[in-house]
């Protein structure tokens, strides 16, 4: 990753990586959770086993939950400091500004996106399981907006040297 440097292209990347975690994070605790269910009911597993898979099975919500928030920040700052690296004239800005409406376009098609694929009925109670990724998948056009607006805020007002 040497010389590599940021742009409002990593806000596409992180708006994608954000989608397919929470849908992913989902799909699988929808099976995680059928695959337990399944296990409880078996006899020929014992106790021990039992207790182990329930408490994976209880920690799974929170422990992705909090991966999903890192994972958001964690690209976000390094969306910031590779955009701190690049030189930019100010005449790029009004160019930033019709990326900038397209990434907010893309980020409503997303949230919508999860929100379909949430709101499906035999799906729907294992989504409201989640607290911040649903938190932040309801909000995710202000988020982005708000984060775009930081990283236009690090690319545009250096000072020219």
């Amino acid at each position: 990753m040497i010389g590599k440097k940021g742009s409002y292209g990593d806000l596409f990347y992180i708006v994608f990586i954000a989608t397919l975690f929470a849908i992913t994070a989902v799909v699988c605790w929808v099976a995680f959770s059928k695959i337990n269910d399944n296990l409880q009911a078996n006899d020929n597993i014992a106790a021990t086993s039992k207790a182990i898979l329930t408490k994976s099975v209880n920690n799974y919500v929170t422990l992705l939950d909090g991966i999903f928030l890192v994972v958001i920040v964690v690209l976000y700052l390094a969306a910031i400091i590779l955009a701190f690296q690049i030189d930019t004239h100010p005449v790029f800005f009004i160019l930033s500004i019709v990326v900038f409406g397209v990434l907010v376009f893309i980020t409503a098609v997303m949230a919508n996106v999860f929100w379909e694929f949430a709101s499906n009925a035999a799906i729907t109670t294992y989504a409201d399981d989640f607290t911040i990724i649903t938190l932040v998948m309801n909000n995710f056009a202000q988020i982005m907006t708000v984060l775009g607006f930081g990283l236009a805020a690090v690319m545009y007002a250096r000072s020219q040297q």
